[in-house]
């Protein structure tokens, strides 16, 4: 009762705070040369806001998505993270109060749902895309896996991984489990294996697998709408795979495929990168990796670490601040944007 209750007071003077201005009189009074990345996945329609390709810790429905990026528009000043990546370069410190907007793997909705919103306010952002899933390819492997385990009306799953047999699929919150555990055995396998074992689940399941996910991820018609209408386009490697788990030689070939078919694609270079981090049991990121992409001339590369960009920052390295269901309200979002912020100035004084 006692926790509930401060965590409602918690909640309550978050909403103060917000609303009565004190969150903007910190801001003018505190904003020194920071800046800020935000990482996203999928956007849903709001009429359908439970995908079968993504979950809910992933996926923000589009009205909260547009309330966000007004939030953003009126409180900090969104930049392409080139300008960001641009004043680390030259060793300055980024531009006060600058945010830039990224979205990764490349779902279809970032098209259809994200981009009209980003479009309408005039907003710069990312787009990471995940190449092996373009057009004719599959969908990504964990939105296969997901839709998977929750369209099947089998009871349990029996199938040899990792040491076990059955898997229970109950209740969505059980699915949800399996899908969880299911996903941090895969992320270390190996590609072409990784594939061959979902098809052996999607048979074991009796569903379809990749073929219940028609139109799930973007087209190349799609990316280059987008890329002319404004959006970077990033590359987020050929499958999806840990760059940390497999060796270097796998790592540059998968970085680098990635990239070269979004550059025969678009007939521009691409020149951002943004780390797989699924399931996160996994380190995602490192200074080898990162290496590997400044040898093949990237100019940025992102990560799923939360952090403040400042002068110091590493480019192949930078920090983003993850926007789960916790932060989807304006409110909680205001709160922890600023509380990084200040957090940041506090440990450089």
């Amino acid at each position: 009762m006692a926790s509930s209750a401060l965590n409602g007071l918690r909640v309550a003077s978050k909403l103060a705070a917000h609303h009565l201005g004190v969150l903007a009189v910190l801001r003018r009074l505190r904003r020194r040369e920071r800046s800020l990345i935000l990482r996203y996945h999928a956007v849903a329609p709001d009429e359908a806001p439970f995908p079968a390709y993504a979950g809910p810790d992933i996926t923000i429905p589009r009205g909260l998505f547009a309330a966000q990026m007004r939030f953003l528009r009126r409180a900090y000043v969104p930049v392409p993270l080139a300008e960001i990546v641009d004043a680390l370069d030259r060793g300055a410190a980024p531009p006060a109060g600058t945010v830039a907007i990224t979205l990764d793997d490349g779902y279809a909705d970032n098209y259809h749902q994200a981009f009209p919103v980003l479009r309408a306010l005039g907003l710069p952002a990312t787009v990471y895309v995940v190449t092996e899933t373009l057009d004719d390819g599959p969908a990504l492997w964990t939105a296969e896996l997901r839709a998977a385990i929750m369209a099947t009306r089998a009871r349990t799953l029996r199938v040899e991984i990792a040491g076990r047999y059955e898997f229970p699929l109950g209740a969505a919150r059980e699915r949800q489990e399996t899908i969880k555990e299911l996903t941090n055995v895969l992320v270390p396998v190996e590609a072409a294996l990784r594939r061959r074992i979902l098809a052996t689940i999607c048979h074991e399941l009796a569903v379809n697998g990749d073929g219940d996910l028609a139109h799930t991820m973007l087209t190349s018609s799609q990316i280059r709408e987008m890329h002319a209408g404004g959006i970077t386009i990033g590359a987020h490697t050929e499958t999806h795979s840990n760059m940390t788990l497999i060796s270097p030689e796998q790592a540059r070939s998968e970085i680098a495929g990635s990239r070269d078919r979004l550059e025969a694609l678009l007939g521009t270079p691409v020149r951002d990168f943004a780390y797989p981090n699924t399931g996160g049991r996994y380190p995602h990121c490192n200074e080898s990796v990162a290496d590997i992409i400044r040898q093949l001339g990237f100019r940025s590369a992102v990560t799923s670490q939360p952090g403040i960009i400042a002068a110091a920052t590493n480019p192949f390295l930078l920090p983003r601040i993850g926007i789960a269901p916790r932060l989807y309200r304006e409110a909680a979002l205001a709160v922890t944007l600023e509380r990084y912020r200040l957090f940041a100035e506090a440990r450089a004084s």
